[in-house]
């Protein structure tokens, strides 16, 4: 099941929230998600910004990472990863890519680099134990490249939480912030 939850404007971008409840085989619900979507060159139509939601799981100021999580994507990542389904031409064809502004090329799949996060989560947190991690949440702030880098770090914040961020090496970027896990 999914619903429109909201739909905002940004000037240039518009983005669109969506709710979905994902069921088990027995119909019984399994895990929520909210989904944002960004609308480029859709904004601008006077519609209300989005609303601030605050996790209240930030990354501790001064304190060093609690892990530190490497591993570098291989150069057929994208490509790869269309076998999910996510067929976007942005993730497979260079001419396109430069069309809409990538000159670098392809772009690794959001939802690939968010499993990144995830994995290296479960590794940092709940020794690779992935069914105790109940909740994430982050940002996309940078594009990835098949090929890059990707550092995960965690800072465990209190327990059952951990703040999260994700950055490429080979450029020093925030990819993925804003990031949390819950876990039990």
């Amino acid at each position: 099941m999914a619903r429109l939850k909201g739909l905002y404007d940004l000037r240039r971008f518009a983005i669109g929230h969506i709710e979905t409840q994902t069921k088990d085989e027995r119909g019984e619900p399994a895990f929520d998600t909210l989904w944002t979507i960004i609308f480029r060159d859709q904004g601008g139509f006077g519609g209300e910004t989005p609303p601030r939601e605050r996790s209240g799981i930030d990354i501790p100021k001064g304190k060093p990472a609690d892990f530190r999580i490497e591993e570098t994507t291989s150069k057929e990542q994208a490509l790869l990863y269309r076998l999910s389904g996510d067929l976007n031409p942005l993730h497979a064809d260079p001419e396109f890519a430069k069309r809409v502004g990538f000159e670098q090329g392809p772009l690794l799949h959001g939802l690939c680099t968010y499993g990144y996060m995830t994995r290296h989560a479960a590794q940092g947190v709940v020794g690779g134990d992935s069914s105790r991690l109940k909740a994430f949440e982050g940002s996309f702030k940078k594009p990835v490249w098949p090929g890059d880098t990707l550092v995960t770090e965690g800072w465990a914040t209190e327990p059952g939480k951990v703040a999260l961020q994700v950055s490429v090496k080979e450029r020093s970027e925030v990819v993925i912030g804003g990031a949390w896990a819950t876990y039990e």
